[in-house]
């Protein structure tokens, strides 16, 4: 129970990261700093500030309205989403 949600959070971190890593190092190399490791950090940091970007929205009623549209007509459309969601809440 556990392991399914940690393998599918680290394919989606991958998929985010290579994703943001790709469409920033072109950008990178025209400001001549072609380093990995810059791109790299960069990325993460990129990463962290739209996950909390997407936090600071969320709280919003306009966001909470939002987040309720897709979970009513996408995610309860996905196999065990309910019951994940449902264990989780009572964790929490």
């Amino acid at each position: 129970m556990v392991l399914l949600p940690l393998t599918i959070l680290y394919l989606v971190f991958r998929w985010l990261f290579k994703f943001v890593f790709d469409a920033i190092e072109p950008l990178s190399s025209g400001f001549n700093f072609d380093s990995l490791v810059l791109n790299q950090i960069l990325s993460l940091v990129i990463i962290i500030f739209l996950c909390f970007a997407l936090g600071l929205l969320l709280r919003t009623s306009m966001g909470k309205g939002v987040y309720d549209w897709i979970e009513e007509n996408v995610l309860y459309k996905i196999p065990g989403y309910k019951l994940v969601r449902d264990t989780v809440w009572q964790f929490t």
